[in-house]
């Protein structure tokens, strides 16, 4: 076979692997409304998220309501009996509030069985998120699965549970407030959870569960859904990172284990008001769809009391095949496997001249640089990429508009470089030889899985097929090019995802990750790259291939209609001092910002304070300037002390939607009563005391705030009421955004603050 012949064939099924492993992780097709009535309809669900997502509805706002109502009628119009739970909730993030679940139940036949809870949240995040992904797209999912489930009469043996949790956004509330108070949550046996972390991509299964997995994940592959994307590795990942659910309110209150599915791609859009129905990637509907008909026939049926284990699984999927899972316990065993195999393999080697130590030594110094020199250029290449474009910093997220040609630019820069190493420096080396390399790294990293992060280990298979082929070139000079390739297809099928899944999920600054994950993984494709020839040619066709993904990456960098600029603007008003200032949480000022910061002056820190508002990423204001005093009133405080309580009666005003108390200089608080309730518990749960913000109040109905705080000495309270009406203001005459600028999320942002000091008498 000619040479360049060979290598088309090569590059093509690699190609066309890598494509396949990523792309069949979700339905290709979506149902429209014509779709059989038994049957889920991808566009009849999209039909309620449009329906619940044409406004912002955050808690406290006026389509808040609206949205319930829609709700209600919906679950009414599937013949179920709908109530709703009310009350104030506290959550362990100190957020105070008063969700309004909505809830409903169908009767199983078997009285004595647990009950299976369909959760989603149906408030939008504060204050400018549509929240068609997040989590309309959930809600819609149970709505359209329940109709079908409807249509088909099918009598459940368990008790299903309906729960449109309230203020997840704020804190997790609506939860946490069925889980304490409602008399059904101790019913619960099994939580499916419906989330979104972006607008598209496959929508991941991640398990909750205060004990082993292993029942938990045999399940939920005997449920069958046809497309899981789910693996233990990305659970262990998602407990290190600061992001809870409502499935962590019923693990942790309940001892409830939870299914929860979401997708993450596109993640710019988490949060903002590009939240949108036309957003929403209608295959990641389709997705959400695809788990809940088939986990909801499962465990409607399944004996939920059985879900419990001592035991963990590892487990990841396998496209068209399923979820694949053996027990953690056998996986030290397939380390050590490999670990003898590798040993017996390299005396063998040797006693046989079969490899010689200089070309191993070679392979190792080859393959070490390639993975140094993609690390570099991982990690310094998006530091330039930020030195050059400093406006990504806007997306708090992590993730660009744009982000997906990066790391397309990045993968194929770094396997560009592996190329050019190996075709200059190292292009005698033989296979036998090479492959010793990267099956000694892929061993260490399979070592330090197994110790920190155990549910990675099962890329100690991948590791295993290259000894076995590593073996056979041991024995033979050639091989079937057909064999090599089948059996290296599953490397392709379990690695390159993450390859993608790492920078999306994670953020663009872990991109080095996949550049580093690329080299690993084409490492063991080496059976199949490294007789190619003509490497010099694909090295410069795949630098081409990262140049123009890089150019077009540059010319998606700007901001327009398409890829809106976040950014910030408030109003803060200091009434003891009786001053104003413009402020924004924007690095770099923008056409829109700018002019009311034109004369922008530094202030001392008593002047300009810097207080820290709860924000996921704990922003701060990088702006100030003095602005024009106009005098408003949000709240109104009565205080008093006695003894050793303080007392502080707030009353919001109709505009109100914002009450922050900070605690500032750290009293040491005894006990906290909220409205007449105790939170003592929760305070030293999250040790407030060590904390400046004590708590953020999210208003509804206008509702007072009345806080008895008791401690010996005297505490100095701040309190900041906020208002997110700086457009509607006559007074500060604020005109609307243009297109091309969109409110930055996870910041108090649109708002007028107003600030004081409580003074207790």
């Amino acid at each position: 076979m000619k040479p360049s012949i060979y290598t088309f064939i090569i590059i093509l099924f690699l190609a066309i692997a890598s494509w396949l492993s990523i792309f069949s992780l979700q339905p290709f097709i979506i149902s429209n409304l014509n779709e059989k009535p038994k049957n889920f309809s991808t566009l009849r669900a999209y039909e309620h998220v449009k329906q619940i997502s044409k406004k912002p509805h955050y808690i406290g706002s006026k389509n808040h309501s609206v949205v319930r109502n829609y709700l209600i009628d919906e679950l009414e119009k599937l013949g179920l009996t709908v109530q709703t739970q009310k009350g104030f909730s506290l959550s362990n993030m100190s957020t105070l509030t008063i969700p309004e679940n909505i809830i409903a139940r169908i009767e199983g036949t078997d009285e004595t069985g647990k009950a299976l809870l369909l959760l989603s949240h149906y408030d939008s995040a504060v204050h400018s998120s549509y929240g068609a992904s997040d989590a309309a797209s959930g809600v819609a999912t149970i709505l359209e699965t329940l109709r079908a489930f409807k249509v088909k009469g099918k009598n459940p043996k368990n008790d299903i549970i309906i729960l449109f949790s309230d203020a997840e956004e704020v804190g997790l509330n609506g939860a946490k407030l069925f889980a304490k108070k409602h008399p059904w949550a101790k019913d619960v046996g099994l939580v499916l959870n419906f989330e979104s972390r972006g607008s598209g991509g496959p929508s991941n299964m991640i398990i909750e569960t205060n004990y082993g997995n292993k029942n938990l994940i045999n399940t939920f592959s005997k449920a069958k859904p046809e497309f899981p994307v789910a693996s233990s590795l990305m659970y262990n990942i998602y407990k290190l990172l600061p992001n809870d659910t409502d499935s962590t309110v019923f693990r942790e209150k309940l001892d409830v284990p939870s299914f929860f599915f979401a997708f993450i791609d596109d993640h710019y859009e988490y949060h903002t008001a590009q939240d949108i129905p036309e957003n929403l990637d209608k295959k990641s509907l389709a997705h959400q769809g695809s788990y809940l008909e088939a986990t909801l026939n499962y465990f409607s049926d399944a004996d939920l009391n059985t879900l419990r284990s001592d035991k963990n699984n590892v487990y990841f999927n396998f496209p068209f095949i399923g979820i694949i899972t053996y027990p953690y316990t056998l996986s030290p065993y397939l380390i050590f496997l490999s670990l003898i195999l590798l040993v017996v393999g390299f005396i063998f080697g040797i006693s046989k001249h079969k490899i010689s130590i200089k070309s191993i030594l070679n392979g190792l110094i080859a393959f070490s640089f390639a993975l140094i020199i993609s690390f570099i250029i991982g990690y310094g290449g998006w530091e330039i990429i930020e030195f050059i474009y400093p406006e990504y910093k806007a997306y708090l997220q992590g993730f660009t508009p744009n982000g997906h040609y990066y790391i397309l630019g990045f993968v194929l820069l770094v396997i560009s470089i592996y190329f050019y190493v190996y075709h200059r420096f190292f292009r005698y080396l033989q296979i036998k030889n090479a492959l010793v390399a990267p099956l000694f790294y892929w061993l260490v990293i399979n070592f330090l899985l197994l110790f920190y992060l155990p549910g990675g280990t099962f890329f100690v298979l991948p590791l295993i097929l290259s000894i076995l082929i590593w073996f056979v070139y041991l024995y033979y000079r050639r091989f079937s090019l057909f064999l090599i390739s089948l059996i290296l297809l599953p490397i392709i099928f379990i690695n390159v995802p993450y390859i993608k899944s790492f920078p999306v999920g994670l953020g663009l600054n872990y991109i080095y990750i996949s550049c580093i994950f690329s080299i690993l993984t084409v490492g063991l494709l080496m059976p199949l790259i490294l007789p190619l020839r003509n490497k010099k040619s694909v090295s410069f066709i795949t630098l081409i291939s990262s140049i123009v993904f890089f150019l077009v990456a540059h010319f998606n960098s700007n901001f327009n209609q398409d890829r809106p600029k976040p950014n910030s603007l408030v109003y803060y008003l200091d009434y003891d001092k009786k001053k104003a200032y413009w402020k924004s949480y924007d690095q770099i000022l923008d056409s829109w910002t700018k002019p009311f910061f034109d004369k922008e002056t530094q202030f001392s820190a008593s002047e300009n304070k810097e207080t820290t508002f709860d924000s996921k990423y704990n922003n701060r204001f990088k702006h100030s300037t003095e602005a024009k005093f106009h005098k408003t009133s949000l709240v109104s405080v009565k205080s008093n002390t006695k003894n050793d309580q303080h007392t502080v009666q707030i009353q919001p005003n109709k505009n109100t939607q914002r009450i922050t108390l900070f605690n500032l200089n750290n009293s040491s608080i005894d006990s906290l009563k909220i409205n007449n309730k105790d939170f003592t518990y929760q305070v030293e749960t999250k040790q407030i005391n060590k904390s400046n913000r004590l708590l953020t109040y999210y208003v509804v109905d206008k509702q007072p705030l009345n806080v008895k705080i008791f401690t010996e000495k005297t505490p100095k309270i701040q309190l900041t009421a906020s208002s997110y009406m700086i457009f509607e203001s006559n007074e500060l005459d604020v005109k609307p955004r243009p297109n091309s600028f969109i409110p930055k999320p996870f910041v108090l942002n649109d708002a007028i603050i107003q600030e004081r000091v409580i003074d207790f008498k």
